[in-house]
């Protein structure tokens, strides 16, 4: 991976996100490190990564993560077409970023609420 593309602290922040979640896919659960099976029956290790909500937050230290199997990141990144499968993808993806809406305006509100 090619860390220089983010900011310094993202893998300490990469981190941090997999302890919180129990190192575990937001979207499927799978656990990092988990042993998989590929269409050709051949096993592989899943190594979870930790996905940008916002494409261009890259650069910023307080960027929204969220932890995604490679599979499920790809997903979020390109969601499928007019289909179930597809119509699943932006479910989840509208339920994340209502997850973070929601987060930031509790926070606004006892901001706002102590300041008073």
């Amino acid at each position: 991976m090619n860390y220089w593309l983010y900011h310094p602290n993202f893998r300490k922040r990469r981190a941090e996100v997999l302890a919180q979640t129990n190192n575990r896919c937001k979207r499927c659960g799978i656990k990092n490190r988990s042993f998989a099976i590929n269409s050709e029956g051949e096993v592989y290790i899943v190594y979870l990564h930790v996905c940008h909500v916002f494409a261009g937050e890259k650069y910023l230290e307080d960027a929204e993560l969220i932890p995604l199997c490679p599979t499920h990141h790809f997903y979020f990144d390109h969601p499928r077409g007019d289909t179930p499968e597809g119509r699943a993808d932006w479910a989840f993806i509208g339920e994340v970023h209502r997850e973070i809406l929601v987060r930031q305006l509790v926070q606004t509100s006892d901001q706002q609420e102590k300041s008073a």
